[in-house]
């Protein structure tokens, strides 16, 4: 049910992705046709709310930061403080609360200098939420409180309600459930009467973990699955996350561990997918408490250095603790009660530190309250004292000088009048000339225009002629490619991902299903003199993934070429082998290119395997291209292995070296097994995390990384997952490198 969930999820993201850049493009085109500052200002603040409902804090800062420039250079303070507002968003979606305590403290300050009632309201309570994720309590409630009475007076029901969570919040964190499930209720019914759907997943949520607390599973997992479910349906991937890790926190109490493990897992699945540095350090916490359970110290060790890592750099205190505890625990579990000591005095540390913070902050907004109380009455004594005088004084000296101005203005218009007429002769002449030139230059211009009209048609032409090819061209290497639906007839767990980077492809992927009567290459069926009736076993399953020089038409030209001699080798000679086809692959294109003869240094990599049914192995030799494959060890926990083909190629070089050997090796598939053959396309892709000021590559350790991450997903998802990762990491401004293609197969 929770694949369901989580193919359902990304599938809703993926068909919304098309209508959200239409929407975006629109906005942008809006952008574009306003003139003044403050237009575009608002234009600029809307893009960024339409970011932040897509949880993509990048562009949300990027344009709140361009709206606050333009804003700020106006003096356009409405908009200074909407953009500040939502960059104080984005932080809190990274999970970065010191930065969203700072760019919603700024904006708090403006929105009371230009008194916006509502905006103040809303604005304390950002604020006092930002306080009580960095454990600040007692600040956290003074804000919360003074937001309270402030919708209170506003007579708005729908941020009542939000406040009233909020302080449910600071009860909960702070141990007291009864007070914290008194307020959720409260909260959660009324955001059930104006159907406002954040609000009630935020409630539902929280009363799960309130339940948690006390014991009550079935009633915590009954509200944590509707939360859950309405963040799936409104495509909210910070809030699913969130929820993935509270339900496996519910099977971790009740010893549940299998479970708990997949959903922590899931959860940062989905943290790591948006992002989101900060909310996941709790899962990593959670995720260290299962490996404990499961005596598997070192892993917790590293899941908690992680939390640390991330807690120290967002200064989340009450996280920090809560890492430092758990590595306390795991180290005395190793009777290294050194590191155990050192770390539990560093959470005691922290626990006292939350105290102190919590007292400076409170003495230091005392202070500051008295002190803007009394300097307000002061400037205010002094602008009643000084108002009667100045007003008189600015009067006089107004008069004085309208007087002085307008004398000048009389004189001065009476000698320029002179001149102007002068001058406005000689700049008729020039006008009535520059005319004359501009007429004859026009009409060289529209001469030259058509020419080049002309020229421009001839050149569309012949480009829709060369495309038109090209496309006839990607219809013969299609219908030269094997069917998917025939690679899974004979594998149903598997996929093929395949994206060439022009219209036809270097990369290609050949497939062969032998069996006891007859051969079957992609679409080929070739019969053997067996009876007619004979019963069909298959034995033995071919599959290659092969990436020829070059891509476009000249890899196509070769991929066309290797796909013939595949059909030769298997076929017409019967070698099987992986290592062998890969010798006689060789030989072939050295013999049809005239290698060693000519010039020509054309060839592939390639990665073969040989799956064989009746003995349980897989057989693979790869040119360049590796293999790699995922099983479980004697613990039963998925280990990734890596496989690297002979460093040799198949083509290029003299004919010397004709004859080469290539190494075989065997797996054996008596455990559940996935493998996964390639080309260097994905690896090789240029794109950046928004942390990177230059573009790289996805390299090959994170490819291999992010295969791992999804083995456990159905092939389909997988694919998916694949397809996502790609757009996200190239985004639009890296276009495709080279020719991709990832053959995936899980057997056993």
């Amino acid at each position: 049910m929770r694949k369901f969930f989580s193919f359902f999820f990304i599938f809703s993201y993926l068909t919304s992705f098309a209508q959200t850049e239409q929407q975006a493009d629109s906005l942008l085109a809006l952008l574009n046709q306003q003139q003044a500052d403050n237009e575009k200002t608002n234009v600029l603040i809307k893009l960024a709310s339409f970011f932040y409902a897509l949880e993509q804090p990048q562009k949300v800062i990027e344009y709140a930061s361009q709206a606050y420039s333009l804003a700020e250079k106006a003096n356009y303070q409405q908009g200074m403080a909407e953009a500040l507002s939502k960059q104080s968003s984005a932080y809190y979606l990274y999970g970065d609360e010191i930065r969203n305590l700072e760019y919603a403290s700024k904006a708090l300050l403006l929105y009371e200098e230009i008194k916006d009632k509502p905006q103040i309201a809303y604005h304390l309570g950002y604020v006092g939420y930002a306080h009580r994720k960095l454990g600040n309590y007692v600040s956290a409630l003074d804000y919360s409180l003074r937001c309270l009475k402030a919708f209170e007076e506003l007579k708005d029901n729908l941020g009542v309600a939000k406040v009233t969570s909020s302080i449910g919040m600071i009860y909960f964190e702070q141990g007291n459930f009864e007070q914290a499930y008194h307020f959720k209720n409260q909260s959660l019914d009324v955001f059930k009467k104006l159907n406002e759907v954040n609000g009630q997943i935020e409630n539902m949520k929280d009363l799960g973990n309130i339940l948690n607390s006390v014991g009550e599973y079935e009633q915590a997992l009954n509200y944590l699955n509707q939360a859950n479910q309405l963040a799936q349906e409104n495509g909210n991937r910070r809030d699913y996350a969130v929820c993935l890790n509270d339900i496996g926190r519910v099977y971790f109490k009740q010893k549940m561990l299998k479970e708990a493990m997949d959903f922590y897992l899931h959860a940062l699945e989905i943290f790591k997918l948006i992002d989101n540095k900060g909310d996941n350090i709790i899962t990593l916490c959670n995720l260290g408490e299962v490996y404990n359970q499961q005596s598997e110290h070192l892993k917790a060790i590293s899941c908690y250095q992680q939390a640390i890592q991330q807690a120290e750099a967002y200064k989340r205190l009450p996280d920090l603790q809560k890492a430092y505890q758990g590595l306390a625990q795991t180290y005395s579990y190793l009777q290294n009660f050194e590191q155990a000591f050192d770390y539990q005095s560093k959470y005691v540390g922290i626990k006292d530190s939350i105290f102190t913070l919590e007292s400076q902050q409170k003495i230091v907004s005392l202070q500051v309250a008295a002190e803007n109380e009394k300097r307000e009455a002061v400037i205010n004594a002094q602008f009643a004292k000084e108002k009667q005088s100045r007003f008189v004084f600015v009067g006089l000296i107004s008069v004085l000088f309208v007087i002085s101005v307008l004398t000048l203005i009389f004189y001065y218009s009476n000698f320029k009048n002179k001149e102007i007429n002068v001058t406005l002769q000689k700049q008729n002449q020039e006008i009535v000339k520059q005319k004359e030139d501009i007429t004859e230059q026009a009409g060289e211009l529209k001469e030259s225009s058509e020419k080049m009209l002309q020229k421009n048609i001839v050149i569309e032409k012949k480009n829709e002629d060369i495309t038109a090819s090209i496309n006839y061209a990607k219809r013969i290497q299609n219908s030269m490619l094997p069917s998917i639906d025939t690679i899974y007839k004979a594998l149903p767990e598997s996929f093929v991902f395949f994206r060439p980077r022009e219209i036809i492809s270097g990369d290609f992927y050949w497939f062969a299903e032998i069996t006891g009567r007859k051969l079957e290459i992609g679409s080929l069926k070739i019969e053997h003199l067996h009876a007619q009736h004979a019963p069909v076993t298959t034995s033995k399953i071919i599959l290659v993934a092969a990436d020829c020089t070059g891509h476009g038409v000249p890899g196509a030209l070769m991929s066309m070429l290797g796909d013939s001699l595949l059909n030769q080798i298997v076929y017409d000679k019967e070698i099987y082998a992986p290592d062998l086809i890969l010798a006689e692959l060789h030989k072939g294109i050295q013999k049809v290119l005239h290698q060693g003869a000519t010039e020509n240094k054309d060839g592939m990599d390639v990665s073969i395997c040989t799956i064989d049914i009746d003995r349980r192995v897989l057989e693979f030799a790869g040119a360049s291209n590796p293999l790699v494959y995922i099983q479980p060890d004697i613990a039963d926990m998925p280990q990734i292995h890596h496989i690297k083909g002979d460093r040799m190629h198949i083509g290029g070089g003299t004919a010397r070296n004709r004859n080469m050997n290539f190494h075989k090796h065997t797996i054996r598939l008596d455990k559940p097994t996935t493998f996964y053959i390639f080309s260097d396309g994905f690896q090789d892709q240029f794109g950046q995390e928004e942390s990177d000021t230059e573009p790289r590559k996805f390299l090959p350790k994170r490819f291999r990384d992010l295969l791992y991450c999804i083995h456990h997903l159905d092939m389909k998802q997988q694919q998916e997952m694949l397809q996502l990762t790609l757009q996200d990491w190239k985004g639009k401004k890296h276009k495709q490198t080279d020719d991709i293609l990832v053959i995936g197969v899980k057997v056993g």
